[in-house]
């Protein structure tokens, strides 16, 4: 097994093409390589979850495939977004309706026209933001994320 550059042996493993990938949920799921941009490409994430161990591997997971992120929770959110511009925000499953709905007003309000990204596990959870460009079920694994994120970014129009 390969460790995924910077990432603790914990946090996820990967095989030969074709193995599984373990650690972003308790579940495994198939894992495909992801393919990195270019340095003077990437864009600036914010990843807002309330479990710092999947907000980490999340991290990760789009750190590898070339993207620049800040993970935070909802309580450190508004100071994330005042701090600097983002190229899209991607709200973690663990957020409740509540929180993502007041998340999403915060951004509009500071960052008008950031495109949100809502996870999903399944049908579990509360539904995702209504306001999202994109929804991701975690199930589908990492690439489905870093899909997600690549169709509403345009890395040299909106990173900062």
């Amino acid at each position: 097994m390969k460790r995924l550059r910077n990432c603790p042996k914990n946090v996820a493993e990967v095989g030969a093409p074709g193995t599984l990938y373990s650690g972003i949920s308790p579940c495994r799921m198939p894992f495909h390589a992801v393919t990195t941009m270019s340095a003077a490409s990437r864009s600036h994430l914010l990843y807002i979850g309330n479990e710092p161990a999947l907000s980490k591997a999340s991290s990760t997971i789009l750190k590898d495939a070339g993207f620049r992120v800040r993970a935070t929770n909802p309580i450190h959110a508004a100071d994330a977004v005042r701090e600097a511009r983002y190229s899209a925000v991607i709200f973690c499953a663990t957020l409740c309706r509540d929180e993502t709905e007041k998340l999403a007003d915060l951004i509009e309000m500071l960052q008008p026209g950031v495109p949100i990204i809502s996870l999903r596990v399944g049908l579990l959870g509360d539904g995702p933001c209504p306001t999202s460009a994109a929804v991701v079920d975690a199930t589908q694994g990492p690439l489905a994320l870093v899909g997600a994120v690549r169709s509403v970014t345009v890395p040299s129009q909106r990173a900062s």
